[in-house]
């Protein structure tokens, strides 16, 4: 039998027991070492009751400070002797890391969100090399409304969201009938001030959330809308993304070829040559690896009441659905304002930040584990890499 598990000291350790062999006992930390929490405490309190262009941080009872990381949120880990290994030899190193923290989950249920630190990761194509090294099927960040520019081969850029918006906790692409399941950032650059990102788990979610209200959400599923104006058209979302832009052409036959073809959205064509997407999805999904259900969609994210706080939409009053997104019920009624606001607390209120080193490299379980960006002052470069399971 092969157990692997955490030692109460710093570093990684491997029992193999048997009725043929003896206990035998291997470090890890000639590879990694185990950080303590603490080592990621925030440097100052980051505000968010309050806070600027962050949605629902007004209402009552909206937690006052972004929390310290507590134990395995995330897991820590230094890297030994950076200099030894190759950014993919890294990667293979990594990977038992990696492996032993999902047979952690498995059988304790134990989060699966670590931060590496200290390899050699310098430029998109280390990061690149690294992702390889842990040999996962890798997923191309495309979707049938637009692309996230690519930096490095199975590397993307990070939100192109101005730097004064805080993007709230959400699982990546979780609007999306096809999904990935892990979710890896790595930052090149960090900002001068602000950035954190926050982590969260969101079965801490699915605990607190009203009963009634999450039933109501299964009976009746989400509907996710996008809405994309004619870039010829003086409508104001134009600021965000016109449909020639999400789908880079100008010819609507192309559009609706593409959209028949893959079957994710309905459309409509409005009169004024702007154009409507919609599609539903259950708020709900399960773990391929234990079967654990999971609260993971984009209600909040997803809502407009996100862009209602931000400065490019702040004056306006347009129709929800005019916004560039928007998340109802699946039968298109509007989800009720307290239950957003609710969803939004509790998710803070259960995040943990910290802050950035060059180099860092964060893993996350993308169907257990929320990420999101505050904001920032200064130039910031990350990279993205999302990956299904073998």
């Amino acid at each position: 039998m092969l157990r692997l598990m955490l030692r109460g000291t710093r570093h990684f350790t491997r029992l193999i027991s048997s009725e043929a062999c003896p206990i035998q006992v291997v470090n890890w930390d000639e590879h990694f070492c185990l950080g303590y929490p603490d080592e990621l405490k925030l440097s100052a309190l980051v505000p968010l009751a309050g806070r600027d262009f962050l949605a629902s941080s007004r209402i009552p009872k909206f937690p006052e400070f972004l929390a310290d990381p507590r134990e395995n949120i995330p897991l820590y880990l230094k890297a030994n002797n950076e200099k030894q290994f190759t950014a993919a030899t890294w990667g293979m190193y990594s990977k038992a890391i990696i492996d032993m923290a999902y047979k952690r989950y498995e059988e304790h249920g134990v989060a699966v969100a670590i931060l590496f630190r200290g390899m050699p990761i310098e430029s998109p194509g280390d990061f690149s090399d690294w992702v390889n090294g842990l040999d996962f099927e890798r997923v191309q960040y495309v979707e049938p409304t637009g692309l996230t520019p690519r930096i490095a081969e199975f590397v993307t850029s990070g939100s192109s969201e101005p730097s004064d918006y805080n993007i709230e906790p959400h699982n990546e692409r979780a609007y999306m009938s096809m999904y990935p399941d892990i979710f890896i950032m790595c930052m090149f650059r960090k900002s001068a001030c602000g950035g954190e990102t926050a982590i969260v788990d969101n079965r801490e979610t699915l605990r607190k959330l009203d009963r009634r209200f999450m039933g109501k959400c299964e009976r009746k599923q989400l509907r996710y809308w996008k809405f994309l104006p004619d870039a010829r058209g003086s409508h104001p979302s134009i600021a965000y993304k016109s449909w020639q832009g999400h789908f880079r052409t100008e010819d609507k036959s192309e559009i609706e070829s593409e959209l028949k073809d893959t079957g994710v959205y309905n459309f409509e064509w409005l009169e004024d040559n702007n154009l409507v997407l919609w599609h539903n999805r259950p708020p709900f999904i399960h773990h391929p690896k234990t079967e654990e259900r999971l609260w993971f969609n984009q209600m909040a994210a997803g809502h407009c009441s996100y862009l209602q706080s931000m400065p490019i939409f702040q004056n306006l009053q347009l129709p929800n659905r005019e916004y560039p997104f928007h998340c109802t019920y699946g039968d298109g009624r509007e989800i009720e304002t307290e239950c957003l606001n609710e969803v939004r607390r509790i998710k803070w209120e259960n995040a943990v930040g910290f802050e950035w080193q060059e180099g860092d490299v964060l893993f996350l379980d993308n169907l257990i584990m929320q990420h999101s960006r505050l904001s920032f002052q200064g130039e910031r470069h990350v990279g993205i890499s999302l990956l299904n399971m073998n």
